[in-house]
């Protein structure tokens, strides 16, 4: 992803919480289905993707937000407050690029999806 292309000033810290506020009645109407079918609804899942909340700790330069922890944690927090599953999938795939960033930088580069 070219860091060039991403609007990172919709992406303040209390414009992610308002977004995971207002996603909490959505993925908890949600909540049984991801329940009964063992994964996260397809429509959840792009929302959070939408939301930036897949980019929380990926690098700015890759096109990350680059976010604080406690902002990310806060975000993980109220997405369960409708959904744990569709929280899960948040705590777990926003933080493979924390993990990917303690690579070198051309790793990073390397990686799919960045």
């Amino acid at each position: 992803m070219d860091a060039a292309t991403v609007d990172h000033s919709a992406f303040g810290r209390e414009q992610l919480l308002r977004k995971a506020e207002a996603m909490i009645p959505v993925v908890a109407e949600r909540a049984e289905q991801a329940s009964r079918d063992r994964t996260v609804p397809i429509q959840t899942v792009n929302e959070i993707k939408d939301a930036g909340f897949f980019r929380a700790f990926q690098p700015k330069r890759l096109g990350g937000l680059e976010l604080d922890p406690n902002t990310y944690f806060d975000i993980v927090t109220l997405v369960g407050q409708g959904c744990m599953s569709s929280a899960w999938s948040v705590a777990v795939q926003g933080s493979t690029p924390f993990l990917i960033a303690q690579f070198s930088d051309q790793a990073q580069e390397d990686f799919p999806g960045t």
